[in-house]
């Protein structure tokens, strides 16, 4: 997800050798190097900068021989995030073994939710030395939203709209998106068009408070509506924006909404809600 890059102010299409320069300062001034290894790579490396107070720059990389950092992944990842409470986590690898994504469903009744991996090394240890899980600190990062005002208690639906609304609360509370067994693969998809072309529209935002739906078939990204609980700004390294990091509530999940404000659209103040493509991440907390 390299794109969302942009959301720290780094210019990476303009400048071809920004990855070696950051690798080599990182080196240099001796920041966060931890070398690691999965079950098919023996050896991997991860050397992060901190670029605000909840987000690093992560390059992870395999070590070849005499030395050679063989570069894999190049990618903000957030270093705080809302707590849920989960003992079960599902943990699969990427087809090179070498980004991690996971999936959960907090033990307070929210939804499930597949989210990228921010510490694999930290789940392989954990595997080694069989610690047990004690819950997730979810985040999620946008490069583009925008602020909408609470929901209406009085809002009027005409037959069709209040239909529609039952037929996405239904879809969203009952399935979030997991596909149902009964149904085929050609009515599933039927399904989900529906569904994300009702999101595209406005009437949405007076039919559901919140929502959390996943996008296409891309893994840990997800339309999310959500009521903010609260607001803050961080300064971003080495530039004059700043990000807010949002602390949002979404069907039955806290998150933190990470974002530049450059990206968003409106202010955002308590008891409003944010609407936006957003990705997911997460860290595991171990006992």
């Amino acid at each position: 997800m390299i794109d969302f890059l942009s959301m720290l102010n780094v210019d990476y299409k303009a400048d071809n050798n920004f990855i070696d320069r950051f690798i080599k300062e990182i080196v240099v001034e001796r920041e966060t190097i931890k070398e690691w290894s999965s079950s098919s790579y023996n050896k991997i490396v991860d050397i992060k900068r901190a670029y605000t107070e909840s987000i690093c720059l992560l390059v992870r990389a395999v070590i070849k021989e005499e030395k050679v950092l063989d570069v894999r992944l190049f990618m903000p990842v957030a270093l705080k995030g809302a707590f849920i409470k989960s003992e079960n986590v599902d943990v699969s690898y990427s087809s090179e073994n070498i980004s991690a994504f996971a999936f959960t469903e907090s033990e307070g009744g929210g939804i499930p939710v597949n989210f990228l991996l921010s510490n694999a090394e930290d789940y392989e240890d954990a595997i080694i030395h069989k610690s047990k899980v004690r819950g997730v600190y979810l985040s999620a990062f946008s490069n583009e939203g925008m602020i909408v005002l609470p929901i209406e208690d009085d809002v009027f639906f005409d037959e069709s709209g209040e239909e529609n609304a039952k037929t996405v609360s239904n879809h969203f509370m009952e399935s979030a998106g997991m596909r149902d067994i009964s149904m085929s693969e050609e009515e599933y998809y039927e399904e989900m068009s529906f569904i994300r072309d009702l999101l595209k529209t406005e009437d949405v935002l007076s039919v559901l408070e919140v929502y959390l739906f996943p996008v296409e078939n891309i893994d840990a990204m997800y339309s999310l509506l959500g009521i903010i609980e609260d607001v803050k700004k961080e300064t971003i390294r080495d530039s004059d924006g700043f990000i807010y990091c949002l602390r949002l509530r979404t069907m039955g999940l806290k998150l933190d909404l990470l974002i530049n404000e450059k990206d968003l659209l409106g202010e955002p103040k308590v008891g409003m809600r944010f609407k936006g493509n957003v990705w997911l991440q997460g860290r595991i907390d171990f006992v």
